[in-house]
């Protein structure tokens, strides 16, 4: 072969590569992460399967600075402690209410997400109060029934959630014990499992 001709070959394989590389790294930021606000990047996959590899955690993007999000699957985990029948989260992941607002939320398998109020505190609470969390669900095109666990930190203490499975609801607990209280939500389907605004109140 000419080395020409072997140039041409290298210079082909090169330019393959690039565009190979490039596919992979725009499958790359699209699926790797594990709780996110939604937003224009990621909108395309509510509904759809998780596709290409398990996602794992990434810091937060420039599309979540300002929003007081907090991305940690070590240290986060550590400042909690779970009730024995609580589900223990792969990760979790906060987020910010505004005014009690929920934001637009897209979550994998397993993935954990705290709400808080504005300044990442929780809703302080006495006993008999309720707190409530109205929740609505995006359609899946996979599955027909997506559980997602909703339930309540208390006083840094996962307590065991409930199941839920219909597009829209509300988690409610009656509050025996005064303290701080933050809603948690986990995914617990195959799937991308985006979430709506919701509400957060205490009555």
């Amino acid at each position: 072969m000419s080395s020409r001709k072997s140039l041409i070959l290298v210079v082909i394989l090169f330019l393959t590569g690039i565009v190979v590389v490039g596919i992979n790294y725009e499958k790359f930021v699209d699926l790797n992460f594990t709780a996110q606000i939604i937003n224009e990047k990621n909108r395309k996959l509510i509904g759809t399967e998780v596709s290409g590899g398990t996602p794992t955690i990434l810091p937060s993007s420039e599309d979540s600075k300002g929003k007081n999000e907090m991305v940690d699957t070590t240290s986060i985990l550590k400042d909690f402690s779970f009730c024995d029948d609580a589900i223990e989260p792969t990760s979790v992941t906060k987020f910010p209410t505004t005014g009690g607002k929920t934001p637009e939320v897209i979550f994998t398998n397993g993935a954990c997400i705290v709400f808080t109020k504005e300044k990442g505190e929780g809703w302080e609470c006495k006993p008999g109060d309720t707190l409530s969390f109205s929740f609505e669900k995006y359609p899946s095109n996979v599955v027909d029934d997506q559980a997602l666990i909703i339930g309540c930190i208390q006083n840094r203490t996962f307590k065991s959630g409930e199941t839920f499975t219909e597009l829209s609801g509300s988690y409610y607990t009656e509050i025996q014990e005064g303290g701080e209280y933050f809603i948690y939500v986990i995914s617990a389907t195959s799937d991308y499992l985006a979430m709506k605004e919701g509400e957060i109140a205490v009555s």
